[in-house]
């Protein structure tokens, strides 16, 4: 029986343990001190995201389960740096307008449009606070509402929101008691739009304010 022969010794791979040994104990606790503080680094930054991440989910959360102007006010005081502050001041702002708390809905919708002026929603901030002078109802504010709704529909005629503008402002002179006016807005509106989707509800209110004309005029 042929005996096994032991390995040779690697003499290189000893020369670099013996080389490696001889840096960690010339240079060991510095490099061991830079190491820990990249890895601190890392795991800061880490836990920093998995914080933003699950303020993230909680704030969208809250978004979306919220229904009293407490829960939307919980929101701006406990997120009011995230994405979704702003849509909870406009959603606040909503609110406030349905309950009949016209002021304090328009001073929201000043206070959106002063600290996210460049947001994607600010067309709809800037035609909530005209919905909001319009329904202080008296002549001074009808007018004021009148001409603010007019002027977004002439800036902005491609916008989704520009039939609403141009409703608002008829309904403000129907208020006034110009109706021939408010009938010459509807018109023009299902002329030069026959085919959107707001042309329907211009026909509802065509026959509306035709139908006062009519009662209006002596026999």
């Amino acid at each position: 029986m042929q005996t096994e022969k032991k390995p040779l010794p690697n003499v290189q791979h000893q020369n670099d343990v013996d080389i490696l040994k001889t840096w960690i104990a010339k240079h060991g606790s510095h490099a061991v001190t830079a190491v820990l503080a990249v890895l601190i680094v890392l795991a800061a930054l880490h836990l920093l995201h998995s914080r933003a991440a699950q303020r993230t989910v909680e704030a969208n959360r809250r978004l979306a389960t919220a229904q009293s102007a407490s829960d939307f006010e919980g929101i701006l005081a406990d997120f009011g740096k995230s994405d979704v502050a702003p849509l909870a001041q406009l959603a606040l702002a909503k609110l406030n307008f349905d309950n009949s708390n016209y002021e304090l809905a328009l001073s929201q919708y000043d206070a959106f449009l002063a600290q996210w002026p460049e947001h994607a929603m600010c067309k709809t901030a800037e035609l909530g606070r005209v919905f909001c002078i319009e329904a202080r109802g008296h002549n001074d504010a009808l007018n004021e509402a009148a001409a603010a709704f007019a002027a977004f529909a002439a800036a902005n005629p491609d916008d989704a929101l520009a039939p609403q503008a141009l409703f608002g402002q008829a309904r403000c002179l129907e208020q006034l008691g110009e109706l021939a006016k408010a009938r010459a807005i509807y018109e023009d509106f299902i002329t030069t739009h026959p085919q959107n989707h707001w042309t329907i509800r211009a026909e509802e209110l065509l026959t509306a304010v035709q139908h006062r004309l009519d009662r209006a005029s002596p026999l």
